[in-house]
């Protein structure tokens, strides 16, 4: 079989698109980088909206749930770690 010349149409969207692209934010350290993030989350928090935040480690969610615990932000912790404890129940 040879290769198919199919054309392609571009189909334009419906609505203009509604994400706004941000510059990167860059930190010199974690701990503010992760200040910042809690920041933004009670921001949010206040103003009503879920905040979905995913980590490179369990001990990074960790950290930050500790983090919005202190800030007596209300929050569910999904990792590994609490999902094997949950599966021994």
């Amino acid at each position: 079989m040879g290769n198919l010349q199919v054309g392609c149409n571009e189909i334009p969207t419906n609505r203009p698109i509604a994400r706004k692209d941000h510059n990167d934010l860059i930190y010199k350290t974690k701990r503010e980088k992760y200040n910042a993030v809690i920041d933004k989350v009670v921001e949010l928090s206040v103003a009503g909206r879920p905040v979905l935040i995913g980590t490179t480690s369990v001990e990074v969610s960790e950290l930050l749930s500790r983090m919005l615990t202190m800030r007596k932000i209300k929050h569910n912790v999904l990792n590994a770690k609490l999902h094997k404890k949950k599966l021994k129940l």
